[in-house]
């Protein structure tokens, strides 16, 4: 009479082993679920599944999108933006944008390229910061 040790040895998990399922190369930097930078909510694609969007992308939106400290989960992530807008905005929102992204650009996950800022004709001012994903070495940009 076979032992469950004797079969352990000879079937370890079962007669048949699982093949490994290769990732789909279009799908691979779309990791990350897409947060849309108007509303915060994640965005539902035309197939029933979540948008994607690339994983350094969605770590530079979160951390600029994110009030300093109004995080309990790390209440050191996010940015402190300038609180008026004179001639001087741009290039006080450019050190806030290095400031809150300086945990993944310390990591070599992304080199921040440029901060614009652009004033719409309700009063908003719109951010777009261009940046280069290291990971992918690709050229990208967020706006909020």
């Amino acid at each position: 009479m076979a032992g469950f040790g004797s079969s352990l040895g000879v079937y370890p998990y079962g007669s048949g082993t699982p093949a490994d399922t290769a990732e789909s190369p279009d799908r691979r930097p779309l990791r990350a679920r897409f947060i849309d930078p108007l509303t915060r909510d994640y965005v539902p694609g035309t197939d029933g599944e979540l948008e994607r969007m690339p994983t350094v992308r969605q770590q530079v939106m979160l951390a600029c999108v994110t009030r300093r400290g109004s995080s309990s989960a790390d209440p050191g992530l996010g940015i402190v933006p300038p609180t008026f807008i004179d001639a001087n905005a741009e290039r006080r929102m450019d050190q806030a944008v290095r400031s809150a992204c300086s945990h993944i650009t310390r990591a070599d996950r992304a080199v921040i390229l440029g901060v614009r800022l652009k004033q719409t004709q309700m009063g908003r001012v719109e951010t777009t910061i261009e940046f280069r994903d290291l990971t992918t070495q690709a050229d990208d940009f967020v706006t909020f």
